[in-house]
């Protein structure tokens, strides 16, 4: 879990403790090894290899080893054994000056900057150390790596768990979660910590355990473990690697470059394209500030003071064309719409019906639509992602949610609320459905130009056409009948039903009152409601 980590790493003010005692804390990976360690003094456990490699003698060999094993960066054994000979923080050279610099808390700062500019840390650690100080002591007043002993007591659980959120090293939802599992709780197969059950839950063998343990303790919805079950076991990296020290180690190995670059792009981890630049780019050349590997880039470019020297190098080699980097340069520096500052800010901003049009004149100030395009979009408005919906409907829900007449009125409102509805529509809406707007529906309220509904009044097809109505009250027009088509009709009616041709013609007047041949329409409709293509071929048209 990631407090113990961070605990280790960032309660140890001592920067040695972040440093050359790095080889000591990645010693819990050693689950990993088999003992005894033939390259290590043939040590027989993790305690006693730990005491081993303490030994300045014994440190190129740990190293080595360490990386050769993916237990450390190979940017990283580059930094410590650069301390040994070069100077580190403050000129320090050699672990005991470099302990005797860091341990003072004036030189706090340049040590963990040392530590971030090497790549040893992230920003994200780093800027939590700095939150705890040079002078704080962990958990129960712990120090350095002392206090991954400490929280492993289950006595110290509570305690080591308050330090944590208190700290912002876990959110209350972790909290919870781990809570709930309890200090002597084991994970999936037995496994104690988060480098024993990564470790575990790496080897395909222990997939659908790791998959169930999940589930069974909250950390995974039910729909995700079968997402995550269709696409089967991770599968090996290059070289059979199965975690990222080890594929990270193995592809900073410049024979192994084509190897890895083919496997990104097989496990959809970069594009052809993207490989293609890459590849011209060659094994051995180095980015931005001469920085190797990702890590180690990421800290180099995630400085203010680098942006330049970064952006220029992504143009120079095609990862970025100058429009983006122009995009990105200035981006940042100037406030969004509304003052926003950053995606989420300016998202939440935008979201909102009454900003769309700021919204859209500030996408146009920086060039990234054309004028015509954002006044297309503010006389046809559209809802904007995460904003509100009728019945909370998503996507083409919501095309079933309003075509459903109990919902009409709400979404009708809706788009009225919410400006989806231009004026002429309203004004089309207002004239069907009066007062829709501004007050509830009245179900006595009659429809456009139209009497009140009579449930008594025969419907289109439900009578002779006289007796319909329509606008003003008004009798719809007889249909005008060609005399071939009544020809053609008679013919029909003769052909299917014989001598009872003539009875159904006086049924129909008899039970509706009108003559067939002059209500032709509804005697049509009468005699087959079905339909039947009962034309001639000379007035070819379908019933």
């Amino acid at each position: 879990m990631n407090y113990s980590k961070r605990l280790s790493y960032g309660v140890g003010i001592v920067f040695f403790l972040l440093l050359v005692g790095l080889v000591a804390v990645q010693a819990q990976d050693f689950n990993r090894i088999t003992f005894p360690i033939s390259e290590l003094d043939n040590c027989t456990s993790v305690e006693n290899c730990k005491v081993f490699c303490d030994q300045p003698t014994s440190m190129n060999a740990c190293m080595s080893f360490a990386e050769k094993k993916g237990l450390m960066k190979k940017e990283h054994v580059q930094v410590l054994k650069q301390i040994e000979t070069v100077k580190g923080p403050g000129g320090c050279i050699g672990k005991q000056q470099c302990e005797q610099f860091c341990d003072k808390s004036d030189n706090f700062d340049e040590c963990i900057n040392f530590s971030v500019q090497s790549g040893l840390i992230n920003n994200e650690d780093a800027e939590m150390i700095k939150k705890l100080g040079p002078n704080r002591s962990g958990p129960g007043g712990c120090k350095g790596v002392d206090c991954k002993e400490y929280c492993d007591k289950p006595d110290n659980f509570e305690v080591c768990m308050n330090f944590a959120i208190d700290n912002g090293m876990m959110s209350e939802e972790e909290a919870k979660m781990v809570k709930k599992m309890g200090p002597d709780a084991k994970g999936p197969g037995g496994c104690k910590g988060k480098r024993e059950c990564d470790n575990y839950c790496d080897s395909p063998d222990n997939f659908e355990v790791c998959i169930d343990f999940a589930v069974d303790n909250g950390m995974m919805p039910l729909e995700e473990a079968e997402r995550v079950r269709k696409m089967g076991p991770p599968k090996p990296g290059p070289g059979g690697c199965d975690s990222r020290q080890e594929c990270d180690a193995y592809c900073e190995v410049p024979d192994h470059f084509e190897e890895c670059i083919k496997s990104a792009v097989d496990q959809g981890m970069m594009t052809p394209e993207e490989a293609s630049r890459i590849k011209k780019m060659g094994p051995k050349m180095a980015g931005p500030g001469g920085c190797m590997g990702p890590e180690e880039c990421d800290n180099f470019c995630s400085s203010e003071e680098h942006m330049d020297e970064c952006t220029q190098f992504s143009i120079d080699n095609g990862l970025m064309t100058p429009e983006e980097a122009e995009m990105m340069q200035h981006g940042p520096k100037e406030p969004g719409p509304g003052g926003c500052q950053g995606r989420e800010e300016c998202d939440n901003f935008c979201q909102q019906p009454d900003n769309m049009s700021e919204c859209l004149d500030f996408t146009v100030k920086m060039g990234h639509m054309s004028p015509e395009e954002a006044e297309r979009i503010k006389s046809n408005p559209m809802l904007p992602p995460g904003a509100p919906t009728p019945g909370d409907c998503k996507g083409e829900e919501c095309v079933n949610y309003c075509s459903d007449e109990n919902n009409f009125e709400e979404c009708m409102k809706f788009a009225d609320e919410h400006h989806i509805m231009d004026e002429k529509a309203k004004q089309h809406f207002e004239k069907d459905l009066p007062g829709m707007f501004n007050k509830p529906y009245d179900p006595n309220q009659p429809g456009p130009d139209l009497m009140p509904y009579d449930p008594n009044q025969p419907g289109f097809e439900q009578g002779p056409w006289d007796n319909q109505h329509g606008e003003d009250n008004k009798p719809w027009p007889k249909p005008e009948w060609s005399e071939q088509e009544k020809q053609d009709l008679d013919h029909w009616g003769n052909e299917e039903f014989g001598d009872d041709w003539q009875t159904k013609k006086q049924e129909f007047q008899d039970s509706t009152g009108g003559d067939w041949n002059q209500d032709t329409e509804d005697f049509k409709k009468w005699v087959k409601p079905e339909g039947d293509n009962w034309q001639s071929e000379e007035n070819n048209k379908e019933w």
